[in-house]
């Protein structure tokens, strides 16, 4: 905290001390010096407003932001008590009862999670990724469309234009490959046509193609050049999957293991709790009259 925040809040403090009225209830001075503020026999902490207020709020603005802090604070806890004084007997019960079982599902939560952080096999070999791939293709399957494609930008009087069309429609892959080497002379480019690419990327990259015809320009195995202003566009359509289509392997592979590793934890924390009952049992610590 900077000196002069530190200030604002040391002159904050001054200024509710005239505001609050203490009561000591057994509270000697020193303990007393160190609140803000008290609610009956609850009180805030003077160190609870260190860091509440934000950089930009300098000055009189300062003690009106500690103020509506505390006001809140105050409200809250007078609403507490308000309800603990009001509210029927079985609206209580109820409460508590939520709030007790709230507790024990958060506890064992984090036990469970504790003991399958522990024990969990998190290594995934590729044939496990394939074979669990193979298991539940029918469910993966394309939101939208996935492309691949590869496609070079041009401007129209570039001294490389011809040189880079020729390499670009080229059959041969030493000619493909040697595109990188005039990949400063391009616009824009992307070259590798093996990866799958979410339909909605290739609006960014081609802007002449939309929604509306990407039909026209998305095929498999289909080549054209798209003249724009001052460029061209060179574009080789490799492969393209509809929508409802089976999503590629390749594609979907990282999210494989994440799946994995989650159908894991779920038949670990499975066979923890059977394992829990069984314990019990065997040790008398368990039993149904």
């Amino acid at each position: 905290m900077t000196k002069f925040k530190k200030k604002c809040l040391q002159l904050c403090f001054l200024s509710l001390s005239a505001l609050v009225a203490y009561s000591c209830d057994g509270k000697d001075a020193e303990t007393k010096n160190n609140m803000a503020a008290r609610v009956n026999n609850t009180y805030l902490a003077k160190d609870k407003l260190e860091d509440i207020v934000p950089v930009k709020v300098t000055g009189k603005d300062s003690l009106a932001f500690v103020h509506r802090f505390i006001d809140k604070w105050a409200t809250k806890q007078l609403l507490i008590e308000a309800a603990q004084l009001n509210l029927p007997e079985d609206k209580v019960v109820e409460i508590d009862q939520l709030v007790e079982n709230f507790k024990s599902d958060l506890s064992i939560k984090a036990y469970l999670e504790l003991l399958v952080q522990n024990k969990i096999d998190t290594i995934i070999s590729d044939n496990q990724l394939k074979e669990y791939y193979e298991s539940y293709k029918s469910n993966f399957l394309v939101d939208d469309m996935l492309v691949q494609l590869a496609y070079v930008n041009v401007l129209n009087d570039n001294t490389n234009f011809a040189t880079i069309k020729r390499k670009f429609n080229s059959t041969k892959s030493s000619e493909i490959n040697s595109l990188e080497n005039l990949s400063l002379q391009m616009k824009s480019y992307f070259l590798n046509d093996d990866v799958w690419i979410e339909v909605g990327n290739i609006y960014e990259r081609l802007p002449f193609i939309t929604l509306e015809n990407r039909r026209d320009f998305l095929r498999s195995n289909y080549s054209f050049e798209y003249s724009a202003e001052s460029s061209t566009y060179f574009v080789r359509v490799k492969s393209v999957i509809p929508k409802g289509g089976i999503i590629p392997f390749e594609f979907i592979k990282k999210s494989l293991r994440s799946l994995i590793i989650n159908d894991r934890k779920v038949e670990l924390m499975k066979q923890i709790q059977e394992d829990i009952i069984k314990d019990a049992k065997n040790n008398k610590r368990y039993e149904i009259f």
